[in-house]
């Protein structure tokens, strides 16, 4: 059937941009925004947090409930705040790079990458667990990294930290790709569905 159109989950870019400059937390700060429920993801990757706090000094930011704070992970910089519309943008833009890590369940095949097209939206590079629609969203080694166990992780995450270059090329092509999960796209694709589909002339 060609009258089909397949519209992703999508952000309104407007509401991520912001005309003052907004300071990056001073400790280099992985970013985790999602719900209580699925913070066991960042619970079941929990050695690789505590491992990487023996190679870089950075921080954890959780946005989702600060009831999460009695999970929290032992060895590890973290904080906690809870979500809110007013506040997310500003925590994502203080930090320097998302994460999205899955288990390999049939729950984390049916996610959505959402938290990743926000994190593209303030233009933080990504690292993300090869899972699922993960892989249709990541550009891999242009946007962020998909990774596949501990050590890729690991690696991933110590380079952005430490190859200045490399991030500033992979925060740039993770803002500009993020109008491709966008409402501003979307919204004139859908327009144009419709029309042809009813056939509406202007």
């Amino acid at each position: 059937n060609k009258n089909v159109l397949k519209i992703p989950t999508v952000i309104d870019i407007e509401s991520y941009e912001d005309e003052n400059t907004i300071k990056k937390f001073d400790k280099f700060t992985l970013v985790w925004i999602g719900s209580p429920a699925t913070y066991k993801y960042i619970k079941s990757h929990a050695s690789i947090f505590q491992k990487l706090s023996g190679i870089i000094d950075y921080k954890l930011v959780i946005i989702a409930s600060k009831s999460l704070e009695k999970e929290s992970i032992s060895e590890v910089d973290m904080e906690f705040h809870n979500w809110s519309s007013s506040t997310e943008v500003e925590i994502l833009k203080k930090s320097h790079l998302g994460i999205m890590p899955l288990d390999k369940d049939t729950f984390s095949l049916g996610k959505s990458a959402f938290k990743i097209i926000q994190y593209m939206a303030v233009g933080l590079p990504v690292v993300a667990s090869a899972v699922g629609e993960n892989c249709n969203v990541v550009k891999n080694n242009k946007t962020g990294f998909l990774v596949n166990d501990e050590k890729d992780w690991i690696d991933s995450i110590n380079k952005l930290c430490n190859d200045k270059s490399l991030y500033e090329d992979f925060a740039k092509e993770s803002k500009s790709n993020a109008y491709e999960y966008s409402i501003q796209k979307y919204f004139i694709e859908f327009h144009r569905f419709i029309k042809k589909i009813f056939k509406v002339s202007e």
